[in-house]
């Protein structure tokens, strides 16, 4: 009976040890001062031990929805990041005002120490002063690392270029839609306006044409030609004017 109880303790224990790395990842994210309306390529910098080496690993990283829109994540050529195609997949925050992504690589790691990705940002217009990208959590073939994260703080030097609630996009209706919906929208002053339809990994699927629009409270009508082409799923809308871009989630469900 006490041999069965110390083989269960064992049994325990190396189930246990499967689940989680004993070592912690170092994870390095420089602080960055970042402006409206530029593009950025901020850099993830990362020190693992050999043991993980050339096996799958998946990155949690959360990223502000406030001011920030990702465009993608880039990998660099002396990036330690060995696969030749990053897969990048949007996930379901519990918190509202962030995003999560998921960096998936099947190939590994060729080296334990360095550039692991640039992630490609968009900076919207808002009045947060700063924010912070995060790295949530490290996954090697199904088991999770320690992460040990430094850096990543965003400035924002301007962040009163307009008053949050008076330009911009508000929540669409019907929400999720199938064939149209409408989002309300705002601007500050007669102006030149372009909207633009993305999904969640910055890809963009359509351009509309500037329009010249006045002052005020308008209505923008999103309608899906062919439903069957475009699948369910979240999508981003964009307007982009003369005094900042703005954007908003929407659910479309055949």
């Amino acid at each position: 009976m006490l041999n069965s109880f110390f083989l269960l303790i064992i049994s325990f224990l190396l189930f246990f040890s499967n689940q989680v790395f004993g070592e912690t990842s170092s994870i390095q994210i420089p602080d960055s001062t970042v402006y409206q309306g530029n593009s950025v390529l901020i850099p993830i910098y990362g020190t693992f031990s050999q043991s993980v080496l050339n096996k799958p690993i998946d990155i949690i990283i959360q990223i502000p929805k406030n001011r920030i829109f990702l465009q993608g994540i880039i990998k660099h050529s002396q990036s330690i990041i060995s696969c030749s195609d990053i897969v990048v997949k949007p996930l379901i925050s519990s918190n509202p005002s962030m995003n999560e992504f998921s960096i998936s690589c099947k190939d590994g790691l060729r080296d334990s120490s360095g550039l692991l990705c640039f992630v490609q940002c968009e900076i919207l217009a808002g009045k947060d002063v700063s924010s912070r990208i995060s790295v949530l959590s490290i996954n090697i073939e199904n088991e999770f690392l320690t992460v040990n994260q430094k850096g990543g703080l965003l400035s924002f030097p301007e962040p009163s270029v307009i008053p949050a609630g008076q330009e911009g996009l508000e929540i669409n209706s019907p929400n999720p839609f199938q064939y149209t919906t409408e989002i309300p929208y705002y601007i500050t002053a007669d102006s030149d306006i372009t909207f633009s339809l993305f999904a969640t990994n910055g890809k963009a699927l359509k351009i509309f044409p500037t329009t010249f629009t006045k002052a005020g409270r308008h209505i923008f009508n999103l309608i899906v030609d062919n439903p069957t082409d475009f699948a369910s799923g979240v999508y981003i809308l964009r307007l982009h004017t003369p005094r900042g871009m703005y954007h908003v989630s929407m659910v479309h469900k055949k």
